[in-house]
């Protein structure tokens, strides 16, 4: 323990004269995974286009646990350098990985100290839902280059980014390239209007203004009118445990539900 915050203070005021001892020590087997672990994160501090490598080989080390791997991650997260970006991309990307590490990578790319919403659009597409899911939730801002990806999204043919860019820019109340995007027509009218939809009314009448035709309020309001709706809203959880109380085992029939209802 007393290593460990040694090398962590190290780290943390930056003593790049002792980056040999630090290599070492990253290098050494010999010792607690700890250890070697936190040499290579304080090394990356120093110069991270130098030593990143050292995190992405004690991940890639079939030698580690995944308990190793997952922790290498985190820590990567914490660098406020663009690359440790590198290097959780790196990690997340290769589909060779457990998808719990890679989707742990990939909310460090947008949670991390050093975040990169843009290399988390096509991990949103990952086929590995839980991947996608971290890429899609850890985005908490839109670059430009990101909006004008999710914008040709919106008009392709490929429904998961379409989902993906609706949803994205619904989030993050990109209401005029919403609207930009219902006014080109085709299957992008039809995802613009969904992502309209999902918002608060005065939030996209405030922002849209004399852009809210009657025309697209006519095919807003049932939206709207849904998220103000207490059994669609508040209710619905509670309906649903309802109703499923109406099925339980029907002993005369053990592969057939017995419905308490009549008829």
């Amino acid at each position: 323990m007393d290593r460990y915050a040694g090398i962590k203070a190290l780290g943390a005021t930056l003593r790049t004269d002792l980056q040999d001892e630090l290599a070492s020590m990253a290098k050494d087997r010999g010792i607690d995974w700890r250890i070697r672990l936190e040499a290579a994160v304080s090394l990356a501090r120093f110069d991270g286009n130098r030593w990143r490598h050292m995190i992405v080989d004690f991940v890639n080390d079939a030698a580690t646990t995944p308990e190793q791997r997952m922790e290498a991650v985190l820590a990567a997260s914490e660098l406020p350098a663009s690359a440790a970006s590198d290097a959780l991309f790196e990690v997340t990307s290769d589909v060779s990985h457990h998808p719990e590490l890679r989707a742990a990578a990939a909310w460090g790319l947008g949670q991390g100290d050093a975040a990169q919403p843009e290399l988390l659009l096509d991990l949103a597409l990952d086929s590995e839902e839980i991947v996608a899911l971290h890429a899609i939730a850890a985005i908490d801002e839109l670059p430009e280059a990101a909006q004008t990806v999710l914008f040709e999204w919106l008009h392709g043919q490929d429904e998961r980014k379409g989902d993906v860019a609706s949803h994205l820019l619904s989030r993050h109340q990109r209401i005029g390239l919403l609207l930009d995007a219902h006014e080109r027509g085709g299957q992008a009218r039809l995802r613009a209007l969904s992502a309209l939809g999902r918002l608060p009314r005065e939030t996209v009448r405030l922002a849209a203004g004399d852009r809210i035709t009657t025309e697209i309020a006519a095919l807003l309001e049932p939206m709207w009118y849904s998220q103000q709706s207490w059994v669609q809203t508040a209710g619905r959880d509670g309906l649903e445990a309802l109703e499923v109380q109406k099925v339980r085992f029907n002993p005369t029939s053990p592969g057939m539900p017995w419905h308490t209802g009549v008829g």
